[in-house]
């Protein structure tokens, strides 16, 4: 396949991304003892912008597969590491579960142990990307 990890896209600096992830989460969660939820809400929204981008240019670009990879297993995943995606991976899986709540992506299961789960807009949010 020749789609492309979501975090290889350009995160978008547009109001309708800004919109789409403020949807995906409305407010921080209740204070939780130990816990920055206004830290945790900051990184949510900036991942699902980043993933929401890459969909929008997945989607709308002729020359690529409409699909984006999205790693699912923690090894995937490093802060401040060039070759691994560059976000929580307890972050990404909130981001990958919420669009999957909202039905905003269909996804297409890896093949066991070679390669990243693949998801495509779908539904409303293919609907705005229309727009």
């Amino acid at each position: 396949m020749n789609d492309f990890r979501f975090d290889w896209f350009a995160s978008l600096k547009a109001p309708f991304v800004d919109e789409l992830a403020s949807h995906m989460f409305p407010t921080a969660d209740a204070p939780c003892s130990g816990v920055n939820v206004e830290l945790v809400h900051s990184e949510r929204i900036s991942l699902a912008k980043h993933v929401l981008s890459s969909l929008y240019q997945a989607y709308t670009s002729p020359h690529a597969a409409n699909t984006v990879s999205y790693p699912k297993k923690k090894p995937a995943y490093k802060l401040k590491s060039e070759s691994k995606v560059p976000y929580s991976y307890k972050r990404a899986i909130e981001v990958f579960e919420r669009l999957c709540e909202l039905s905003w992506v269909r996804v297409t299961d890896a093949v066991t142990q070679k390669l990243y789960t693949r998801i495509e807009a779908t539904g409303a949010l293919s609907a705005k990307f229309e727009d």
